[in-house]
C-alpha cells in the first residue's frame, strides 16, 4: 500500500484501484478477460502455465502450537511428532489452507483430517493456546498468528516449504507505459 501511495503521488494522472484478496492463478485469467485488473499478484506452489507471470517473493509455511506444548520447546520436530497431535485448520475451501496443505504434502507432511475447521483466526488461536492442536498457515496470517500470546512456532526439522507470490500483467496491457511502470515500481 505504501508503494501504491508513493506511485500515485508521483503519477497523479494514473488512477489506481486496489483489490485486496488472496488470489490463485485460476482466478487471474477471468479477471484479466473481464478487464477487471491490469496487474495481479497471486499465490501458487509453482509457476502456472495458464498465466504469464514472474516470481515476486515467497511466503514460508509456519506451524504453531501452544507455548507450553512439548513441541514448542523441541529443537527439531519431525512429521512423525505431529502425527498424533490434532490438526486445526481453516475451512476446506479456504485458499490459505489449500496452499498450506499442498506445500506441506510436497515436503512430506500430510496434515490428515482436521479436528476443527474454522475461518475465525481468533477461534483457531484460542484452541491452539489451549493446547487443542497445531495450526499451519503462511503470509500475513502467519505473521499475525506468531504475535499472539501463548502461541509458539514449531521448529520443524525438515525445513518448511514456501508458497510463491507471482506478479502477472494483463496481456493486452503489457506494453502500456503506465501499467508497466506501476508493475516495475511494485516489483521492487
Amino acid at each position: 500500500q505504501d508503494a501504491l501511495s508513493a506511485f500515485e503521488t508521483s503519477n497523479p494522472d494514473v488512477g489506481i484501484t486496489l483489490r485486496l484478496e488472496g488470489l490463485t492463478s485460476e482466478q487471474i485469467k477471468p479477471l484479466f478477460d473481464a478487464r477487471k485488473a491490469d496487474i495481479a499478484y497471486f499465490y501458487v506452489l509453482e509457476a502456472p502455465d495458464a498465466v504469464k507471470s514472474r516470481y515476486a517473493w515467497s511466503e514460508r509455511i509456519s506451524l504453531f502450537v501452544a507455548a507450553d506444548h512439548p513441541l514448542a520447546r523441541a529443537d527439531a520436530v519431525l512429521a512423525d511428532d505431529l502425527a498424533n497431535i490434532p490438526y486445526l485448520a481453516l475451512q476446506p475451501d479456504n485458499m490459505i489452507r489449500q496452499l498450506s496443505e499442498g506445500a506441506l504434502a510436497r515436503a512430506g507432511l500430510h496434515c490428515g483430517r482436521a479436528e476443527v475447521e474454522n475461518d475465525s483466526l481468533y477461534e483457531i488461536m484460542t484452541l491452539v493456546q489451549k493446547g487443542r492442536g497445531y495450526f499451519a498457515t503462511f503470509g500475513a496470517m502467519a505473521r499475525d498468528f506468531g504475535k499472539m500470546k501463548n502461541v509458539q512456532r514449531i521448529a520443524y526439522a525438515q525445513g518448511l516449504p514456501q508458497v510463491e507470490v507471482r506478479q502477472a500483467i494483463r496481456p493486452d496491457m503489457e506494453n502500456d507505459a503506465a501499467v508497466s511502470a506501476l508493475a516495475e515500481f511494485l516489483f521492487r
